[in-house]
């Protein structure tokens, strides 16, 4: 199945939603899921190991949020969980080794990109702050290199300013290194 949040419904992206839905790969079938607490678009969602879903940040309509919320399919509903450290969207999740979710960078607002980095802890639904990546960067991307950790590349620091830096986040020390 693939789950679909949120996102803008209309021209102009207005209305925000909070709705979603369950798409079954294999027929096509769209089934509705749970609302969202908030609306949202440009947020993440990440796969939890025990098949839940984090979903978090993005911009409801008037301002960046924090907020983060679990969908469990089980019970086809979302459940708030406690917000980020950093409001952001266009950020990105990385699922770790250890199940953890690593998030970072984003915007806090539309060209306004960030450095921030956080973990977020599933068993105790927690959000940890992390060092900073030495360059900020929204609408990036990630990856979970097969040594545990996490490349980082690319993305805008501003409107129409694009970086072509990358970076390699070590869960380890859980700090950033920057690489060619």
């Amino acid at each position: 199945e693939i789950l679909i949040t949120g996102g803008c419904s209309d021209s102009g992206c207005s209305p925000i939603e909070r709705t979603a839905e369950l798409i079954d790969a294999a027929t096509g079938k769209s089934t509705r899921a749970g609302k969202m607490h908030e609306r949202r678009v440009s947020h993440f969602a990440a796969p939890l190991t025990d098949g839940r879903v984090l979903v978090a940040g993005g911009w409801n309509g008037s301002a960046t949020t924090a907020s983060a919320e679990i969908y469990d399919r089980q019970k086809n509903l979302f459940e708030s969980v406690g917000a980020m450290t950093t409001a952001r969207m266009d950020a990105t999740a990385t699922t770790l080794k250890d199940g953890s979710i690593l998030i970072v960078g984003g915007a806090k607002s539309t060209n306004h990109a960030i450095a921030h980095a956080e973990i977020f802890q599933a068993p105790s639904a927690r959000f940890k702050p992390v060092a900073n990546m030495n360059e900020a960067r929204a609408h990036h991307s990630a990856v979970r290199l097969q040594d545990g950790r996490v490349l980082i590349v690319g993305g805008l620091k501003i409107k129409n300013v694009a970086t072509r830096t990358a970076e390699i986040f070590d869960p380890i020390t859980a700090s950033f290194q920057t690489t060619g």
